[in-house]
Order: structure tokens, then C-alpha cells, then sequence
């Protein structure tokens, strides 16, 4: 690798940690009266998390107790309730059976199957 490609992306990781700062420090400066103020007339939500550290985060926990979002949680290494997870899998063992020449070749390879098992039923 190239002194500039590593230049570029240190810059990049930078620019993703400022923004990821910047949201952190907005939503924490929020007070739950800003929050009510501005979320009050939303109808109650429900998300069915997967058991990622972001999900689990106490910022996502005081976020969605203020909004009124119900957290769900599933079970630790329960992929069989998680729909993606199977597509996931259909598409990882599909592309693993092809030689991949380059990266462009993977992304077209993982959009067609990718498509093919997520409108298989619809």
C-alpha cells in the first residue's frame, strides 16, 4: 500500500470517529423535555434487536426509553428467528463456491444472490 492510500484512510477513520463524536455529543445534550417535545404525536415502536454492543449501548437504552421505543432482544445465538441471518447464510454459501477475480465481480455476485433470496417469496 501506497504512504497516500494510508494517508486517505487514517483521514477517513478520523472523519467517522468526529461523527460518531458529534451525534454522541447532540443526543447526550438533549434533555428528555426536548425529546418529548419533539417526538410526542409518534405512535409507539417495537424493535427486534440482535444482541450487538450498539444495541446494547446505554446511550440506545436512554434514547429509546425517552422516545418510548420498546427494546427487544433476541435470544444470544438465535439466527433461526432472525430472517437476514438465512439470507446471510444462502448468500455466503452461494459466493463461496465461486472464484472471485475482483472486488467489483463480488459486489455483482452478492447483489444477484442477495436479490434472489430476499424476493424468493415475495
Amino acid at each position: 500500500m501506497t504512504e497516500n492510500y494510508l494517508n486517505i484512510k487514517k483521514m477517513k477513520e478520523k472523519k467517522k470517529q468526529s461523527e460518531k463524536s458529534n451525534l454522541h455529543n447532540f443526543v447526550s445534550n438533549l434533555t428528555k423535555e426536548d425529546w418529548v417535545k419533539n417526538f410526542k404525536e409518534e405512535k409507539r415502536i417495537v424493535i427486534v434487536l440482535d444482541n450487538a454492543k450498539i444495541h446494547r449501548a446505554i446511550l440506545t437504552k436512554k434514547v429509546a426509553k425517552i422516545l418510548n421505543i420498546k427494546l427487544v432482544f433476541l435470544e444470544k445465538y438465535s439466527s433461526d428467528i432472525n430472517p437476514i441471518e438465512r439470507v446471510w447464510y444462502s448468500v455466503k454459501h452461494k459466493l463461496s463456491t465461486k472464484y472471485i477475480e475482483n472486488d467489483t465481480y463480488l459486489k455483482e455476485l452478492f447483489r444477484h444472490y442477495f436479490h434472489i433470496y430476499t424476493t424468493k417469496n415475495s
